[in-house]
């Protein structure tokens, strides 16, 4: 009796472990048509294309370096002696790569070290090369320094842009931050108390006569619109999460080949809008393999675009060309 009542108990045990088994299974995930996701374990901060030998290399900056794209996955440079890598920028014959370290040059013959600070971001201009650091931004070339000292509204410069017309943008990260334009020498500032909607700013996305800005910390943020005359900086417009926006704070923004802006949130997906109105939310559960996209990268051929490469905490997402116009259609 004893060993059939062992005998039944084992049996429904079983029977329990392998039902739990099947509720507790994930399915696999069907991805929209055109959509592939490549390392779910790296994060990636910034992408770049790169021309060696006439053809081009994708490259990518994570937690543990520089990647390689081979057309199949992303592999480690091993050689490449930073981390941490946030910001990375081609002029055609040179790669530069900003990390914890500091900003690395690479021409196909090793990497020089240029500035030995740890680096947020980097831009270029026709003539100039700026990085962004903890200590203030820096002009390559010449070596000028910009800080608190001489205008900054705050030493953290996360985000750079040099203008179309005359003047370099630079967003600050820092309770006291905002933007700064460097126009004929002279730094002018367009803060909180000008209509900005957080101190933190994220990002800059030029259109046309304007400048798109993305800020916030957290929970907290948004992204305003600006036009700039004279070195004068003048709000036009604000956008929040109760007007369409993904999440408060902006992660990024990009502009799409037909005329879409995209806001990338913290934690919340990306907000397509068009005309200022929201078209289609992009999230996890659908196009995206992380609700936070920290970098927006077109494969673009001849002046065609071929598809876009979005870089996330937990891995990157390519849209071939069919599904980058789809995500552009409203939801």
């Amino acid at each position: 009796m004893l060993q059939k009542v062992i005998l039944i108990t084992a049996g429904l045990a079983l029977l329990a472990f392998a039902i739990w088994g099947l509720l507790s299974s994930e399915t696999e995930r069907v991805l929209p048509g055109g959509v592939t996701f490549y390392q779910e374990d790296i994060d990636f901060y910034a992408m770049v294309w790169h021309k060696e030998a006439e053809e081009r290399t994708l490259y990518a900056g994570g937690r543990n370096g520089l990647y390689v794209f081979n057309e199949e996955s992303f592999t480690l440079i091993e050689t490449f002696p930073g981390t941490y890598v946030r910001a990375l920028l081609s002029d055609g014959g040179t790669l530069y790569i900003g990390c914890e370290q500091g900003l690395y040059s690479f021409s196909g013959a090793g990497f020089d070290l240029i500035l030995p600070l740890r680096i947020h971001c980097l831009a270029m201009s026709e003539t100039d090369l700026w990085a962004g650091t903890l200590e203030g931004a820096y002009r390559i070339n010449d070596g000028l320094r910009l800080t608190t000292e001489n205008g900054l509204l705050a030493d953290y410069v996360n985000v750079i842009l040099p203008l179309s017309s005359d003047g370099i943008l630079f967003g600050n990260y820092e309770r006291d931050g905002g933007v700064n334009l460097y126009y004929n020498g002279v730094l002018t500032t367009f803060s909180v108390s000008d209509g900005l909607p957080h101190p933190h700013v994220t990002s800059f996305l030029e259109v046309e006569s304007s400048v798109w800005i993305g800020t916030g910390f957290f929970d907290r943020g948004g992204a305003c619109m600006i036009t700039i005359e004279d070195g004068a900086m003048t709000l036009t417009d604000t956008l929040l999460r109760s007007d369409g926006l993904a999440g408060d704070k902006v992660r990024n923004i990009y502009l799409d080949d037909g005329g879409n802006i995209w806001f990338a949130s913290e934690a919340d997906g990306v907000a397509i809008f068009n005309g200022g109105k929201p078209i289609r939310l992009l999230t996890a559960e659908d196009y995206l393999i992380h609700d936070e996209v920290l970098c927006f990268l077109e494969d673009r051929v001849d002046g065609v675009i071929r598809g876009l490469w979005l870089g996330t905490p937990s891995g990157c997402v390519y849209f071939d060309e069919v599904a980058y116009f789809d995500v552009q259609k409203a939801g």
